[in-house]
């Protein structure tokens, strides 16, 4: 393993109340990605803390320091949509328009309200990212 230290990314406008909202982070280079939402407490190193839920391309999930394997290995040219249904306080995602199936996360009642950030974690890899649907993903069924 290389010395490249990892480097998060929160966005500044949060997501609260209730709705679905997505993201799609499209992996340009390979290296490794970890996708997901974050509260403003959370630190930037995205699923080690309880402020924070991510998905990574080596097929894991992680939250609060809990790491499981979790949908499928994404790289190079891949794109994924990481979406957050706050009606049903849930957290899932999509990899090149295809729904992961079942929810990644369900988050507990006392985060309900609390804006949730688009977030990604990122050692060795560049990405782009959109937050109209244009980002190499199709927009989320049901609106977004």
């Amino acid at each position: 393993e290389s010395g490249t230290p990892w480097a998060g990314v929160r966005g500044d406008c949060g997501v609260a109340g209730e709705g679905r909202w997505a993201f799609c982070v499209w992996n340009e280079s390979g290296g490794n990605l970890r996708i997901g939402w974050s509260c403003a407490e959370a630190t930037l190193a995205l699923g080690t803390d309880r402020y924070s839920w991510g998905y990574g391309g080596t097929a894991t999930k992680s939250h609060a320091g809990n790491f499981e394997k979790f949908g499928q290995v994404y790289e190079k040219g891949d794109a994924i949509t990481c979406c957050v249904d706050l009606d049903r306080r849930a957290i899932l995602y999509m990899k090149n328009g295809r729904e992961i199936p079942g929810d990644a996360f369900n988050f507990d009642k006392d985060i309900s309200g609390w804006p949730l950030f688009p977030h990604v974690y990122t050692k060795e890899a560049t990405f782009s990212i959109s937050f109209d649907g244009s980002g190499g993903g199709p927009p989320p069924p049901g609106g977004g």
